[in-house]
C-alpha cells in the first residue's frame, strides 16, 4: 500500500534528527516528486539493511533514489551511473514508464539531502575507493552483468562484513523484456511490435541487432546469478518471487515450455530475485 506523504516527512525527521541542518535541508517538494516518480519504495523495502550504513547505489539513475535512502536514515550515499547528467532534470518516471522533467537536477538533489551524498557519472569499477559507500551496496534492477570482475570490483569497495543488497528482474520471465506489455491487461496480439516479445517471444531466436532487448538487458540466468554472487559473498537471503497473474503466470503453458526446452518452469515463471549477501 502506498504511504501518505506525511508519513515520509515523519520518517525524514525520525531518521535524520530535528537539528537546524536537518530542518534547513528538509524539502517537501523533493520528497513529493520522488514519491510521484516512484522512487521511494525500494529504499523503504531495504531500510532494515541500509539504516546507519554507507550506501553505494550502482545504477542509481538521475538521483531520486537517493531521496528514499535519505528517508531511510543512511549514514552516507554514493550513486554511480554512467548516464547521470548533473545539470539535467529529465529522468524516468518509474510509475508511468516514461521520461519527463522532474524539476530537479542531480546537483540540486545533492544540495538538499541531509547525509553526505555524491552522484557520479561513472561505473563503480572506475570510481575511487574513498568515494564509495563503505558499509552496504544497494544494487537495483538490471544493474547486473555476467562479469565476475564487476562483482569483484564491487566487493572490493565494501568493508569486511559489508552487504550487497539487490532485486534482480528475471529476463526470462513473461515481462523480462521490459517493453510493452509489462502487464497482461496491456497485451495486444494484434500489435506487430508486441508480437516480437509477447508470451516469451523475446526468447525466440536472436533479437534484432540494435534493439532494446539486444543492447539494454542482461541475460544472466538464475543459477548463474547465484553462483557468481556466492563467489564473493555469503548469501543470507535469497528469495525468488513467482510472477503473478497480471505478470503472465497463467500464460506459462505446456506449449511455451515445449518451445523453450532449455528452460525450466522455474526459470520462465520467476519474476524477480531478492538477495542479501555479506562480503566474505
Amino acid at each position: 500500500m502506498r504511504r501518505r506523504l506525511w508519513q515520509e516527512y515523519v520518517r525524514y525527521f525520525i531518521n535524520n534528527g530535528f537539528g537546524p541542518e536537518a530542518q534547513r535541508r528538509f524539502s517537501p517538494g523533493l520528497i513529493r516528486k520522488s514519491a510521484e516518480f516512484g522512487y521511494l519504495h525500494w529504499p523503504h523495502e531495504v531500510e532494515r539493511w541500509v539504516k546507519r550504513r554507507d550506501v553505494l547505489d550502482v545504477g542509481c539513475g538521475m538521483g531520486l533514489h537517493s531521496v528514499g535512502f535519505a528517508l531511510s536514515g543512511v549514514r552516507s550515499y554514493t550513486g554511480c551511473d554512467p548516464k547521470v547528467q548533473l545539470d539535467g532534470d529529465v529522468m524516468k518516471n518509474a510509475r508511468k514508464g516514461t521520461r519527463e522533467s522532474s524539476g530537479w537536477t542531480p546537483c540540486q538533489i545533492m544540495g538538499r539531502l541531509p547525509p553526505p551524498a555524491l552522484l557520479a557519472r561513472h561505473d563503480c569499477r572506475f570510481a575511487r575507493r574513498q568515494e564509495m559507500g563503505r558499509g552496504c551496496a544497494a544494487q537495483c534492477n538490471r544493474a547486473f552483468s555476467r562479469s565476475r570482475p564487476g562483482f569483484g570490483s564491487l566487493r572490493a569497495r565494501l568493508r569486511d562484513g559489508g552487504l550487497l543488497v539487490f532485486r534482480h528482474h528475471n529476463f526470462y520471465s513473461w515481462n523480462g523484456h521490459h517493453m510493452v506489455p509489462k502487464k497482461i491487461f496491456a497485451a495486444d496480439s494484434d500489435d506487430a511490435e508486441q508480437r516480437k516479445v509477447i508470451d516469451w517471444a523475446h526468447l525466440d531466436g536472436a533479437p534484432e541487432p540494435g534493439s532494446y532487448v539486444a543492447t539494454k538487458l542482461n541475460r544472466i540466468r538464475l543459477d548463474e546469478l547465484r553462483t557468481i554472487t556466492e563467489n564473493y559473498y555469503v548469501i543470507e537471503e535469497w528469495d525468488e518471487s513467482l510472477s503473478n497473474e497480471s505478470e503472465g503466470w497463467l500464460r506459462l503453458t505446456e506449449d511455451v515450455l515445449r518451445r523453450h526446452p532449455g528452460f525450466t518452469r522455474r526459470e520462465l515463471g520467476t519474476q524477480s530475485v531478492f538477495c542479501v549477501a555479506r562480503r566474505r
